[in-house]
């Protein structure tokens, strides 16, 4: 599910024939709206995604001065320019052309019996259609209240097949994407074909089939590589738990929230809720609890490495990882004796066996939770 672009509208019966002059390479530009040019100085009376029509009345005697605002119409996010030119302009200046394909802003020219009115209707139609749909789409993850029988009609009404296992996917992104259509687009082609996917702020949801039968398995490393292609920089892709029914996608919804934190706070950047069971067993004991622990195994090693710019935890970390202090030197690029030198540091502040495999585990276990509570101020241990 996304919003309207350049290229959906063009499908529509009132644009049939309208050509492409200019900026094809915005054709996925979102589409919110329609506005008409009545007065020269447009610019300040457009908003963003709308698609502006004109005759070319208001500029009939100065024709260049479309090439003039066209900078000022792509700066406010207009998402094209269509023109219906024959009856007041007896040609298109060049230069119109040369600028908004520097800008990649579609210019259209519309045919010649074109009504604008049609045109204003059938858009508006498909974007408060779209809009409702992804209103829906919002209530589907987040309403506990709603009866799946009420959910499967709804659903089928907008068109989508939303049947067998179906798992809610969280991209957060650095920024958005170039144009819904190109969300759309990621998700089907990284999730599965019958996946919707929408923006929330700076996130990227999506429903997909996960995976039904005959499907192959979806692949959220997949879906962050094509987020990237289109532009919206992914930081983290989430995977919430698969359930059957769409009257449990709030539940979905939610365990890919929580994914989505421990992916963030570990600096992975694709993850499943369902194979993150260490890691919500430890979210699952008070914050106050994980940060007595992380003091008490682990507290001097923080501290010293706060004060002193040393990186014991990273060493004892990739230690117990590999086991071995030869191969651990190698991995943090530092010579073994500096290697033996930290070990030994590190026995000294915590008085740790590293060789008693009990030990080891609360080790691992204290350097995760630091991991997934972040850095707080050392506690000290209870007497």
């Amino acid at each position: 599910m996304a919003g309207a672009t350049v290229r959906e509208i063009l499908t529509l019966p009132p644009l049939a024939g309208t050509e492409i002059l200019a900026g094809a390479s915005g054709l996925d530009r979102e589409v919110r709206g329609v506005n008409v040019m009545e007065v020269p100085d447009i610019e300040t009376y457009v908003a963003p995604g709308e698609v502006l029509l004109t005759t070319a009345y208001p500029v009939r005697d100065n024709p260049a001065r479309l090439v003039e605002m066209l900078p000022e119409l792509a700066a406010r996010g207009l998402a094209a320019l269509a023109i219906k030119p024959l009856r007041y302009l007896d040609h298109i200046p060049e230069e119109l052309i040369q600028v908004a394909d520097e800008l990649n802003f579609p210019v259209l020219i519309v045919a010649g019996d074109t009504s604008f009115n049609e045109v204003i209707g059938a858009v508006l139609s498909l974007v408060i259609d779209l809009r409702m749909g992804e209103l829906f789409l919002e209530e589907l993850i987040t309403s506990h209240q709603l009866e799946e029988d009420f959910l499967r009609r709804r659903a089928r009404m907008f068109g989508w097949k939303l049947t067998g296992p179906l798992a809610v996917v969280i991209a957060e992104c650095r920024r958005p994407a170039s144009g819904p259509a190109g969300l759309l687009a990621a998700a089907q082609a990284g999730l599965d074909p019958q996946a919707l996917a929408w923006v929330r702020g700076q996130r990227v949801l999506a429903i997909s089939p996960w995976p039904g039968a005959g499907r192959p398995e979806p692949s959220p490393e997949r879906w962050y590589e094509e987020l990237e292609r289109y532009g919206a920089k992914p930081s983290v892709v989430a995977v919430g738990t698969v359930v059957d029914r769409l009257s449990e996608l709030v539940t979905s919804h939610q365990t890919a929230r929580q994914a989505l934190q421990i992916g963030r706070r570990t600096g992975r950047r694709c993850v499943c809720h369902d194979s993150l069971g260490f890691e919500r067993m430890i979210l699952a004991a008070p914050t106050a609890q994980l940060q007595a622990f992380v003091t008490e195994q682990i507290g001097p090693l923080v501290q010293h490495d706060a004060e002193r710019g040393t990186e014991l935890c990273r060493t004892l970390e990739v230690y117990l990882d590999l086991g071995n202090a030869a191969a651990t030197a190698r991995r943090v690029f530092i010579h073994y004796n500096t290697m033996k030198h930290r070990l030994r540091r590190i026995v000294e502040l915590t008085g740790a066996d590293l060789n008693a495999p009990r030990t080891r585990m609360l080790l691992a276990l204290a350097l995760e939770a630091r991991r997934l509570i972040g850095d707080h101020p050392p506690m000290p241990p209870e007497r």
